[in-house]
């Protein structure tokens, strides 16, 4: 048999010999305790079983904690980082995250975490760049780690940064405004600090006066792309009619749906006339 594992050492079980007429293929081990054990040979190989189970109760008699959620934590930790196999390795183990030596055993990693909080509480790094270690680790909610994310947007406000949701959460200013905001031009600190109903000062607001989609839309009527009834690319942008009486109000466009000189001074072409 290929791999025939006779002789060979895995864990604490030393392969004696197959078992005859076992389907799937098995193997009688002798276990480091003296006990003798019959153990599937893909399991065997690939690690799966190391003893007879005397390990196992051992680890369950050493801390009393083998079946916890907090066992079960650190035993997911050490995969994703040590294990080239597992599903998230390459956010954690793939990029340099390790376990430090003390968090090897879970004696260590109890010690310094203690029990999580509550069943919504899960370990958390504090540092995205650093591994699982004391001083970086912690219990933390879903919510809580979602604003601990390495791909969170950090805004500085007063010398104080923090994640686009806390500051929303800390000034009262529900999500969707805060994006309304965004896509008319607001910069970040306007975005979240004005209450609703507030707008910049007077300077900012004819800097922001035209939107990112009314840019779009004078553009392609500009260039000969769209009209009212025939404008092709717009519809992916959504609100087309809303975007014209837009820009019909700023006279930016005519009755016929043509580009005026505003419109044109708008967009930074020159005019006739102008230099």
């Amino acid at each position: 048999m290929k791999n025939d594992p006779t002789g060979r050492r895995y864990g604490r079980l030393l392969a004696i010999a197959r078992v005859e007429g076992s389907r799937p293929p098995k193997w009688e081990c002798k276990c480091d305790c003296g006990k003798a054990v019959n153990v599937d040979s893909h399991k065997l190989i690939k690690g799966k079983i190391v003893s007879c189970g005397c390990h196992r109760q051992e680890l369950a008699t050493k801390h009393g904690l083998s079946k916890t959620p907090e066992y079960k934590v650190w035993a997911e930790m050490k995969g994703r980082c040590s294990n080239p196999k597992h599903k998230a390795w390459r956010h954690y183990g793939g990029r340099g995250i390790k376990v430090c030596n003390r968090w090897e055993s879970f004696e260590g990693f109890i010690s310094d975490m203690g029990r999580r909080p509550s069943s919504k509480h899960t370990i958390d790094r504090i540092d995205n760049n650093r591994g699982y270690e004391p001083g970086n680790c912690r219990w933390a909610t879903v919510r809580e780690q979602g604003r601990n994310r390495r791909n969170n947007c950090h805004v500085t406000i007063n010398g104080e940064t923090k994640t686009v949701a806390e500051w929303c959460e800390h000034y009262g200013i529900p999500w969707y405004l805060y994006g309304g905001r965004i896509n008319l031009g607001w910069s970040q600190v306007d975005a979240l600090t004005l209450p609703k109903g507030c707008h910049p000062e007077k300077r900012n607001v004819e800097r922001l006066k035209m939107t990112k989609l009314m840019t779009v839309v004078l553009t392609d009527i500009q260039e000969g792309r769209g009209t009212h009834h025939n404008c092709r690319g717009l519809s992916e942008h959504g609100g087309r009619t809303r975007i014209l009486v837009g820009l019909r109000r700023r006279e930016y466009i005519d009755e016929d749906y043509r580009i005026t000189s505003a419109g044109l001074d708008a967009l930074g072409i020159p005019t006739k006339g102008k230099p």
